[in-house]
This record gives C-alpha cells, structure tokens and sequence, in this order.
C-alpha cells in the first residue's frame, strides 16, 4: 500500500469507527469526563501528525456520543502518544481508545475474558519519560491478547487525573466494537 492509500484507509476506518461509536447510546455511558478519542496511526508514524484522530475529542450529549469534529490527521495527541509509544514495540497495534475507568467497569472487562492490567506501577514508580513509556509498552505486551488482537491496561487516576482504560487494537474499527460490547455488558450490569 502507498503511503497516500494508507492515509485514505487509515481516515477511513477511524471514520467508520467513530460512525460505530456514534450510533451505540451505550458508549456514552463509559466516556470520560476528559471526553474520548478514537486515533489510528498511519503505516509510517514518527508523530502525533501522523496520526488520526478526533479534534475536540468525542463527548456526550444528551446521552448520545458525538465527535466535536471529524477524523483527521494531527486530530490527537495525548492518545496519539500513547499508540505511538507502544507502536515501537507492538507494530501490529495501530489504533486506540480510552474510556473512563471504575473497578466494576474493569469488573465486566474481565467477565468477558479480556485481560485488563493497570499502568499504576508504571506511573508511580517511574522517575523519567523514558522509563514511563518502557512501563507502558511493557504493560501493553503483558495485557496483550492474541485471540482478541487487543491489549487493555488501566490507570486509576489521582488528585489531579481522571482515571482511564486505554484499549489498544489494529484497526479503529476493531477497538470501537469492543469498546460497544464494553459499554453494552456495562450497562446491562449497572
């Protein structure tokens, strides 16, 4: 694939994706009061440029998740970061989405057989940049399911950060469905 097919297919399926994400009412009920971002990276990545994602995030409102702009390159770069971190090395991880996070949120993850491990270690216990993201890239390997394709740790939040769950996958379309069936096992147990 050309770089400039992979730019088409990359804005493409963060497009479906948030398209998904859109159209499930359930996943309102697990965005994060920081708000969502659904990001890609393309094939080539050095930066959070080359990385799809959603300006302005995707939020609530009245109950129905919205994007507050559509897909585009430079769209993100919180989440960005962290699909781009983890990329070096997991190359097969393209794509990520954070949720809020709650124990019995964590509790449905886990009774629907995905692995969940927390990043608190990673967090508390790093002194330097380069250390937080060898933390986070191994936590994601150790989270990694080969079944699933997918890798999902969590971070508990503090006195001056919201809590997330972070799901990483291959493609954005793949991390919106499971964030859906995430949020509908959710929602059915609360």
């Amino acid at each position: 694939m050309t770089p400039e097919e992979d730019r088409y297919y990359v804005l493409g399926n963060v497009l479906e994706g948030l398209a998904l994400l859109e159209g499930a009412d359930a996943f309102a009920s697990v965005i994060p009061e920081v708000r969502s971002n659904l990001v890609m990276t393309l094939a080539r990545s050095d930066s959070p440029e080359d990385v799809v994602g959603v300006p302005g995030r995707i939020t609530s409102v009245f109950g129905q998740p919205r994007a507050a702009a559509r897909p585009a390159l430079g769209g993100s770069h919180y989440t960005a970061r962290i699909i781009l971190a983890v990329r070096g090395e997991m190359a097969n991880l393209r794509a990520a989405l954070e949720i809020k996070y709650r124990a019995d949120l964590v509790a449905v993850i886990e009774r629907m057989g995905l692995a969940a491990r927390s990043l608190e270690p990673v967090l508390s216990g790093a002194a330097d940049f380069e250390a937080r993201v060898a933390g986070l890239c191994r936590t994601f390997k150790e989270a990694y399911s080969e079944d699933d394709k997918l890798s999902i740790a969590y971070t508990e939040g503090g006195q001056t950060r919201e809590g997330a769950i972070i799901l990483l996958g291959e493609t954005a379309v793949d991390v919106a469905r499971k964030a859906i069936a995430i949020a509908e096992a959710y929602t059915t147990t609360s």
